[in-house]
């Protein structure tokens, strides 16, 4: 699926959210299906289920795709760029626990996706004792080389 305008995306009948909506522009999602989503999808038609029912299947598989790719890209952020939380432009690292914080208590959501959330909340403050026990490391050396 391919939003050109915001105009379209009123428009469409399922509302993403912002986070479905990034996590589906940066995974890909319209570069066609795989060939076990088809037989996955052949089956359900000739089973009998229900046009809902299989509409809320694909949701489903688009909602999970969506918050992975959006904890994914967190999860990089956060080992591999961590210093952008150090300078704490706009509370951005508060912001990003908030949000990792309503992921983990989403009814909704996985286990699998709360557990994903609490490891890159985590991170997060594992990082900023090791850069503050560096940082009192530095002050101790500081100290015992002047004497």
């Amino acid at each position: 699926m391919v939003v050109s305008s915001c105009r379209e995306l009123d428009n469409n009948r399922s509302a993403l959210s912002a986070a479905s909506a990034f996590a589906i522009a940066t995974a890909g999602a319209n570069e066609g299906t795989p060939t076990k989503e088809k037989y996955r999808r052949m089956s359900l038609a000739s089973t009998g289920f229900p046009t809902d029912q299989r509409n809320g299947d694909k949701e489903f598989v688009i909602r999970r795709a969506a918050t992975n790719r959006v904890l994914n890209v967190l999860r990089h952020w956060v080992s591999k760029h961590s210093q952008d939380f150090d300078l704490n432009t706009c509370g951005l690292k508060m912001r990003v626990i908030s949000f990792l914080e309503e992921v983990m208590h989403d009814p909704e959501l996985l286990t699998q996706e709360r557990k994903a959330a609490a490891n890159i909340i985590r991170s997060i403050f594992c990082y900023h004792r090791l850069m503050a026990h560096r940082q009192s490391f530095k002050t101790h050396q500081g100290f015992f080389s002047s004497l």
